[in-house]
């Protein structure tokens, strides 16, 4: 049996001096059985001392587990690195230790292997952290610069405030005058324009004082059935004027909500906007229930719908449809944005389905008032 084992096996008398080796011991110690023989374990090794104090602790009848690992050795005559794992058991003749038998197996490989893993564990953490703090000093550069742009554009909006309020008031004045029909048609369409653009300046300077938190949301209990009546009936006249019909139900009982209701009602108005726009002799279904303990508020249309790709950049800042290019349809990219603000500062959400040609749905949520 020991000559047939795959690990050295090394029996001593007492006091460590080798009796028996067999062939995996000669190959382990490049040595064979004659010279070995009489010689103490404790020279094979370059600290040996490891196994004396193995063999004192066995001696005085200490009986925990003798498995003895012992890392970075040379063997003598040998002059690479060994990782050596020794079993050492007593052999015992009426309780009295008259030898012992140690079991050596070589793990140097697989201790390379644990080395080198080591090493690469350590150079991929090193990696990691170096690109974590690329990454923040990355983020901390696009937040300056998102700071920077946010400031720009409330100070231009503000500059540019002054100069369109005066363009306002002259074409106010112009459009009362005596003027021949070509010249009306200019002004109407430069108060048309100074609209627009006013319009805008509003929107950038309502997103940057809600992203900068410089105007806190002033919230009062309001009723949801009036609220959304009101939004209903504003609606309807919106949808006089177009191809479009418009269909209401609204079941919410007596349900109140916290919020601002001008704020709610813009929200709603972006959102009933595209619905208007991108629809054509179709339909606009509002409709709110209660659910929950929330609002639950549908806005639906069957027009052209959104593609699947767009969906999710519906409302980011400045975003326009491939569609909306392909149509021609104005817009400034602002309105749905600005309706997630304002929906996102009522602890509300809002989702959005759609299929090509088929038509687009809205879905707010809204918590009720405790």
């Amino acid at each position: 049996i020991l000559t047939t084992m795959s690990e050295a096996v090394v029996v001593t008398n007492d006091v460590l001096e080798i009796e028996y080796v067999n062939a995996e011991a000669e190959k382990l110690f490049h040595s064979d059985s004659r010279s070995l023989y009489s010689r103490s374990i404790t020279q094979i090794f370059n600290n040996g001392h490891n196994l004396q104090s193995l063999r004192d602790r066995m001696m005085s009848g200490d009986t925990t587990p003798t498995t003895q690992s012992i890392e970075d050795m040379t063997i003598e005559n040998i002059n690479e690195k060994r990782y050596l794992r020794i079993l050492a058991s007593p052999i015992s003749r009426s309780s009295t230790i008259e030898g012992f038998i140690f079991v050596i197996s070589d793990v140097t490989l697989l201790q390379q292997a644990y080395i080198e893993l080591e090493a690469a564990k350590t150079g991929v953490e090193r990696i990691v952290e170096e690109r974590t703090s690329e990454l923040r000093q990355a983020q901390q550069k696009l937040l300056e610069a998102d700071k920077l742009k946010s400031e720009f554009i409330m100070l231009a909006s503000h500059n540019l405030r002054t100069p369109l309020a005066a363009i306002q008031g002259y074409t106010e004045i112009l459009s009362t005058s005596a003027l021949e029909d070509m010249q009306k048609t200019a002004v109407s369409g430069l108060n048309v324009s100074n609209k627009r653009l006013s319009s805008l300046i509003d929107d950038l300077l309502t997103i940057s004082s809600i992203e900068a938190g410089d105007h806190p949301l002033q919230q009062k209990i309001t009723g949801a059935n009036e609220l959304l009546q009101e939004i209903a009936n504003e609606t309807e006249l919106v949808a006089s004027g177009t191809t479009n019909s418009l269909s209401v139900e609204i079941n919410v009982g007596d349900a109140q909500i916290l919020g601002n209701p001008n704020r709610l009602k813009a929200a709603f108005n972006n959102i009933f906007d595209n619905a208007f726009k991108f629809t054509q002799h179709g339909t606009i279904t509002f409709s709110a229930v209660k659910a929950d303990n929330n609002l639950v508020i549908t806005i639906s249309d069957t027009g052209i719908g959104i593609k699947s790709d767009e969906i999710s950049k519906l409302f980011t800042k400045f975003h326009r449809g491939t569609d909306t290019l392909n149509y021609n349809f104005e817009g400034k990219g602002l309105g749905l944005y600005v309706a997630k603000l304002f929906i996102t500062e009522h602890r509300g959400t809002v989702t959005v389905q759609s299929t090509e040609n088929h038509g687009t749905t809205v879905v707010i949520t809204i918590p009720l008032a405790e």
